[in-house]
């Protein structure tokens, strides 16, 4: 059984804004069941080892974090988009032939606003931990609106009857958790109380892998923000 540690970076938050979203987010369950239709994921891509369940937390507190801050999404977010309980990981160590590997799998996905999200590793070596994270993603062409806050336009997709539909859409967002929240509701996926809508779903698949890993070493969640210590 392969352990994911998570590394919080988080703020010395004292706003209310933190609660409300996560609060509401937290009230309607999660994406675990595939609506009527939907494949089961190929047993090919399934990594045979899930992630325990006992989290070790390591975290470090500095100055106040702000709203524009939280750039990252936190692991129980994550996890509640996703088919499986808990992100599955897997992990091939190098040998002569072939490279290590370390794989996330989640099974099938809210995707729609996944343009949002940069998924990404980091190597360590040396026997250092490496960390995967889901970052909100700043494209080039933010601008600040009439309040100074600001926001950046993404490809968003949606649903009719749990079918993608043909055009994307381009939407603007503040590029942190709170935007990705946002993106989620005005696509439909994503009820007020926190439930899913299962036909305004547009369902990807979560499977991240990395090869070329030449080091053994724990594997973190990294999340930086105030909304990060709501993993705990």
């Amino acid at each position: 059984m392969i352990k994911l540690r998570l590394l919080l970076l988080l703020g010395l938050s004292s706003s209310l804004f933190a609660g409300s979203v996560s609060d509401s987010l937290r009230g309607g369950g999660s994406f675990k069941k595939p609506k009527k239709g939907s494949s089961s994921p190929s047993s090919t891509n399934k990594p045979t080892s899930e992630i325990d369940d006992t989290i070790d937390y390591t975290s470090q507190t500095g100055q106040a974090c702000t709203r524009k801050q939280q750039t990252h999404l936190p692991l129980w977010v994550l996890e509640k988009f996703i088919e499986k309980d808990h992100l599955e990981v897997e992990a091939v160590p190098a040998s002569d032939n072939v490279p290590g590997m370390i794989q996330v799998y989640g099974g099938k996905m809210v995707g729609n606003c996944n343009s949002m999200i940069d998924f990404d590793w980091s190597i360590a070596e040396g026997g250092k931990d490496h960390s995967f994270r889901a970052g909100i993603r700043v494209p080039g062409n933010c601008r600040d609106d009439e309040d100074g806050k600001k926001i950046c336009t993404y490809h968003v997709q949606t649903a009719t009857d749990g079918i993608a539909d043909d055009v994307s859409n381009e939407w603007e967002f503040e590029p942190n958790y709170y935007g990705f929240v946002a993106c989620m509701k005005k696509t439909g996926a994503l009820n007020d109380n926190g439930s899913i809508n299962y036909e305004k779903v547009v369902e990807i698949e979560l499977d991240k892998t990395v090869t070329g890993v030449n080091s053994s070493g724990d594997i973190n969640y990294y999340c930086h923000g105030p909304e990060c210590d709501e993993d705990k």
